[in-house]
This record gives structure tokens, sequence and C-alpha cells, in this order.
């Protein structure tokens, strides 16, 4: 792997916020009825709603089309049982970090890195974290939430363009990107 860009994934213990109490101290615990079902809200609309809009300062530029979608989604037969199974299953990605971790400090990859702020899932700390592994990672801080592409692409997308001509349009067989 020669490069990466990152955006809002955790990969460090740090990186947790709140959010994730029900899943990481009580779900991966204890599965079950009685610990799924505080999770239940965020699959309901306006828990993904919530998730959409928590942190982002530009809420005009989030199309209500993304939680509409995501909503219906869930209504499909055992799509629910799917997104529960899912946080269950992030358990195995942590367990798993010290590796990636590893893999990083081990290789190098030129990394560029954006980071929403204000995410209602992964703390600034989350973000900064990866400079431990990649001292020479490029990483941007963004006013924004989890889904930072969401009102932050015009910036995010010069910044990859600008990453990629410096970093890796190095020869004439890799073509620069405007």
């Amino acid at each position: 792997m020669e490069w990466l860009i990152l955006q809002n994934t955790n990969a460090y213990e740090e990186g947790f916020t709140a959010a994730w109490d029900g899943i990481r101290h009580a779900l991966w615990k204890n599965p079950g009825p009685e610990t799924e079902a505080p999770l239940l809200p965020f699959l309901d609309l306006e828990g993904i709603k919530l998730v959409y809009q928590h942190g982002h300062r530009l809420l005009e530029a989030i199309s209500p089309d993304n939680w509409q979608m995501d909503f219906r989604f869930m209504e499909r037969p055992n799509a629910r049982r799917v997104q529960l199974d899912l946080f269950y299953d992030y358990r195995t990605n942590v367990a798993l970090y010290p590796a990636w971790q590893q893999f990083l400090r081990s290789h190098q990859p030129k990394t560029l890195i954006f980071w929403g702020q204000r995410d209602i899932f992964f703390t600034p700390e989350g973000g900064a974290a990866y400079l431990r592994d990649l001292p020479m990672a490029e990483l941007h801080r963004l006013d924004s939430g989890h889904f930072a592409v969401e009102d932050c692409l015009d910036g995010i997308a010069q910044h990859i363009r600008r990453f990629y001509n410096e970093n890796l349009a190095t020869s004439d067989a890799t073509r620069r990107i405007a």
C-alpha cells in the first residue's frame, strides 16, 4: 500500500466517543435483546438523521435524501437485525487495531486524513492518533461531523487533488488531476 485517504475512520482506542458506550460496555459484553434495545433509536428515522446532522455546521448542504434513503433501507426485512449484528461485530475491528497500527508504522504510506472535529462517533483525538504512527501524514481538522464530505466536499476534493499531484503523480505514466 503506497497511500491512504482517511475520513473519520477509527483505529485507536481514544477515538471512541460516548455514543459507543452502549455498544462497547454493554452489547459487546452481554449480547442480547436487553443490550440491543437502547441502540434501536439509532436505526429509526430521527436517529439516522441525527447521525447525518450532528456536528455539521452547514446543515443546508446535507440532502435529506441521505437519511430518508438510509431509513428506507432500515424498513427492509431483517435490516435492523443486520445493523445490530454489525454493531456487535465491530468489536473484531477493535481487536485488530494493534495490527493496523503496526502496519501503518511499518509501511508508512503517504496519508491524507480528514477529520470532522464534532463527529458523533469518533473523537478528534482519534484523528490525531494516526500521527503517532504516521508522523508525515497530513491531517485536516474540519468544522464538521461524521459525514464531513456532506458539508466540506469542495475543500476535501481540493486537498485530494493537491495531495495526489504533489505526492503521487511523479511520472509520465501517472497523470496529474485538475
